[in-house]
Formats: structure tokens, sequence, C-alpha cells
């Protein structure tokens, strides 16, 4: 697949299957939705990996962002993105 394709894919399937909206705070969303975006791409180039002063400065961006990764990550290497969360 085309790299440009496939970035220009990301946001549609972060915002085509529903909505999901992580508990948490600002910053906790934000992380996770961040860590999200990078884990749904598979490590992808191309996508921004995290903002890494908030990564650094905040836990609750810290932790929202792991546990987006992870979650989205899970979801893309299964094959089965059954929702993603946007703001």
């Amino acid at each position: 697949m085309d790299l440009k394709l496939f970035a220009l894919a990301i946001p549609i399937i972060l915002t085509g299957c529903g909505t999901y909206s992580p508990p948490g705070n600002a910053e906790f969303e934000a992380g996770y939705y961040n860590g999200c975006m990078h884990g749904y791409a598979l490590n992808s180039p191309y996508v921004a990996n995290r903002d890494e002063g908030k990564y650094a400065a905040s836990g609750d961006y810290r932790t929202g962002w792991n546990s987006g990764q992870n979650e989205c990550a899970d979801e893309a290497h299964s094959g089965s993105i059954a929702e993603s969360w946007h703001p």
C-alpha cells in the first residue's frame, strides 16, 4: 500500500467506527488519543509518536498514551478495529 495513502487512511479508520471516550481527565484523553493513533499506525514513522514534553511532565498524559497505544496496537494487529476515539 502506498505510504501516503496509508497515512491518509488513519484518520478515517479512527473516526469511522464509532466513538470511545477513555476514562480520565483531559491530559489522559489527549495522551490516549495520541497513543491510539500511534498504535493503529503500527509504529509507522509517518505518525507522530507522542508529545515528548507532556509525556515527561504529565503522569496522566503518559498513562493515557501508554494505554491508548497498547489497546489500539492490539486491535490493529488482530485485524479487528472495533471502535475508536476522537476528540
